[in-house]
């Protein structure tokens, strides 16, 4: 199978992170926090040193401010009904994907979106604008999941003037150079540019900021206390810890770290720019990817005339064993701003590890794909 889903997921993981996953089940076992006991020892140096790798991959202001949570989902849940309540207001960028959306809504604040031109260019005036007296947090999708539209994080937060930068790294962390030093808030999955695997998540945040736990359970500490301690990271991850997701997170940290972002994202953007103009030469075909190169991440969807997304999609898995999302991709505001609702697109996001042989395989069936229609 040639696997082009790496936006959804990373495959395939790496060894060292299969392998981790099975030393936390097999010789450690044990619950971290949950015992004096060796096993429980070596669980909590599992999760201490996770911590700390994933607190100075994101250049955070301490470990305690790294939060082990199921997922970025999770994560943006946190930060956002810790900061804002109903009746307060909210500015959004475009591109939102539904942990976002779906979120602020039940919290029931006030939304604004900021203007762009389409490249991650700002209107610096009118996003100066629409700050309120009510403004308790900004909040963006750092890279676009449909299109790559990469925001820029520094211009955004020298325009906040205080007011929270909350950020969901789905589409970032592991793919593009990130700091807590840019943002506030950083929310981040670990299946996806970090190689981990899903059910573990991040959330790295400053030091002015403090946040309030939405799940409550138990820690392994201050048990006489019936609320959540108020120290972190204790105060933020309650139940039992995802210990085969923590090491998964430690391995895939430690493998971005020695292949280097810098080199994933030149590798990416060469296979996703190489695709791209080769698609553009398909009459019948559509990119929706940033002109800008500076303005994008190495994923961007298309529309083969005539067609709809998914019966590509079906074609692409059934008659060449690709593997390729299609639909609307959990962010519906995104597709209606390119006017590709309701229908959506088909998307193109390779991994690491994915060849210049899959990629030409990818342009040869979608080539025959649309001949055919």
């Amino acid at each position: 199978m040639i696997y082009l889903d790496d936006a959804s997921t990373s495959f395939p993981k790496p060894r060292s992170v299969q392998e981790a996953m099975l030393f936390a089940v097999r010789d450690v076992g044990a619950s971290p926090g949950r015992g004096g006991y060796a096993k429980a020892r070596a669980a909590d140096r599992l999760v201490y040193e996770t911590r700390n790798l994933a607190a100075e991959f994101f250049g955070a202001s301490h470990p305690s401010r790294v939060i082990f949570t199921p997922g970025c989902t999770h994560s943006i849940n946190i930060a956002v009904k810790s900061l804002l309540k109903s009746g307060d207001h909210v500015i959004v960028g475009g591109r939102q994907h539904n942990a976002v959306v779906r979120t602020l809504a039940s919290v029931g604040c006030a939304v604004s979106r900021f203007d762009w031109d389409g490249r991650g260019a700002l209107n610096r005036e009118g996003f100066a604008r629409l700050f309120t007296p009510q403004t308790k947090a900004v909040v963006i999708n750092h890279g676009g999941n449909v299109d790559g539209l990469l925001f820029p994080l520094g211009e955004i937060r020298d325009l906040c003037d205080g007011v929270p930068l909350v950020v969901d790294c789905a589409q970032t962390a592991g793919v593009v150079e990130l700091k807590t030093g840019e943002t506030d808030v950083l929310c981040a999955p670990g299946h996806k540019g970090l190689w981990g695997v899903p059910g573990i998540g991040v959330l790295a945040f400053g030091k002015k900021i403090e946040l309030e736990p939405v799940v409550f359970g138990g820690t392994g500490s201050f048990s006489d206390n019936p609320g959540m301690p108020s120290p972190y990271p204790d105060k933020l991850e309650p139940g039992t810890m995802n210990l085969p997701g923590i090491a998964a997170l430690n391995a895939g940290i430690k493998e971005v770290n020695a292949v280097g972002i810098k080199n994933i994202f030149e590798k990416k953007t060469r296979l996703a720019t190489t695709a791209m103009e080769r698609l553009l030469k398909i009459p019948s075909v559509k990119i929706f990817w940033p002109k800008d190169a500076a303005c994008r991440v190495p994923l961007f969807s298309f529309t083969v005339g005539g067609m709809d997304p998914s019966e590509v999609a079906t074609a692409l898995d059934y008659e060449y064993d690709i593997a390729c999302r299609a639909g609307l991709h959990c962010a519906p505001d995104a597709h209606k701003e390119l006017g590709t609702f309701p229908v959506g697109t088909i998307r193109f996001s390779p991994g690491f590890f994915t060849t210049a042989d899959d990629v030409d395989a990818f342009v040869n069936a979608i080539a025959r794909i649309a001949t055919k229609k």
